[in-house]
């Protein structure tokens, strides 16, 4: 991978790990994070796919991707349940779900980025 390539999947990886404190912090609504956690997946599947096609195996950003992805869509699933409107609050569930999605991928895209 060119140099290029490979300093600016870093500042993505970074920049997806802080806009996940940052959108973590900022708002109770789940939909931001399960966005983000999206965005993720979906830049794993996009690495990924480009440098697993020499290899045997899948690569590690399309397997953190999968993963991002499956959280994305679990959380979306817990965000579309109905709450008790007894309880202040909802769950934060959903939002804890897609950050640590969207955390895996970041860290699995720079994985791929030193094994390749």
């Amino acid at each position: 991978m060119s140099t290029l390539l490979t300093t600016l999947l870093i500042v993505l990886a970074v920049g997806l790990v802080a806009g996940t404190v940052l959108v973590f912090r900022a708002t109770d609504l789940p939909w931001p994070m399960i966005g983000l956690a999206a965005f993720t997946s979906a830049v794993c599947f996009t690495v990924g796919g480009d440098t697993g096609a020499d290899l045997t195996g899948p690569d590690v950003a399309l397997v953190v991707g999968a993963l991002a992805g499956l959280a994305t869509v679990a959380s979306a699933i817990l965000a579309l349940t109905p709450h008790d409107k007894q309880r202040p609050h909802p769950s934060r569930l959903p939002i804890v779900l897609s950050g640590a999605g969207t955390v895996i991928g970041a860290v699995g895209l720079v994985v791929s980025l030193l094994t390749s």
